[in-house]
């Protein structure tokens, strides 16, 4: 018994997949891997991968998988939010960001002390850089650009947005303080531990979904489009 489909092979199946009612990449990918086996046990028996492939080719068959799609589609924001919610407690009660939220009192005690204000405009210039070197970064990127746009991507429009936000409010607060103007050291301390969780959970999030999608392939990512339309296009 063969331990895994060839290559060719496995490009047939994923085509045959998509072309037969299954859309979402990480659905395609599970299917893939299920089908694969049932190839495998039937390949071991004597059937040929073709004799295989065709006797899926039914009615019943595109039915059973558009329904799959289907269920898969209703569960799959549900899923997603139950990430995004695990993500946040495991940013909230990890002992990294407790400690690094306790040490921002000393940081104002210091700018209090010594006045820190070339800090402040190196930490926010580092944060605009940061969330727009992110954001080119998966712009340029097409494999992370399909990953996340089938994943819930307004959830990434608001840590980008957030991002943007906090540091607009930091120069904000830097202008007045250059000005000779008094900013509450609680107005700063807030902004400055949000603009942190954001970040923490942003990376967080970001981390995982590149993680669990790893193992999708260039063909799951792209969109099914058929022969007709594809020749007119060309």
């Amino acid at each position: 018994m063969a331990e895994r489909l060839t290559n060719e092979q496995e490009y047939e199946l994923v085509d045959f997949l998509k072309r037969w009612g299954i859309d979402h990449p990480e659905l395609l990918a599970e299917m893939t891997d299920h089908y694969t086996e049932m190839a495998l046990e039937s390949m071991a028996s004597g059937i040929s991968w073709d004799r295989v492939l065709d006797s899926w080719k039914t009615k019943e068959t595109f039915r059973g998988l558009r329904k799959i799609q289907k269920a898969y589609e209703n569960q799959h924001p549900r899923i997603w939010c139950k990430i995004q919610w695990e993500t946040g407690k495991e940013v909230l009660f990890d002992n990294r960001t407790l400690l690094l939220l306790a040490g921002m009192p000393v940081l104002f005690w210091l700018d209090s002390k010594f006045d820190l204000q070339a800090l402040w405009c190196i930490l926010v210039l580092m944060k605009f850089a940061a969330a727009y070197g992110l954001v080119i970064y998966f712009k340029l990127n097409k494999r992370y650009r399909s990953i996340f746009t089938f994943k819930d991507f307004g959830v990434f429009s608001a840590f980008y947005g957030a991002m943007v936000f906090v540091c607009f409010e930091h120069l904000f607060l830097l202008l007045n303080k250059f000005e000779g103007n008094a900013v509450p050291t609680e107005v700063s301390l807030i902004f400055l531990g949000f603009s942190t969780l954001v970040d923490l959970f942003g990376y967080k999030l970001l981390k995982r979904t590149v993680h669990d999608t790893r193992h999708l392939t260039d063909q799951m990512l792209q969109e099914y489009i058929p022969k007709p339309y594809q020749q007119k296009k060309e």
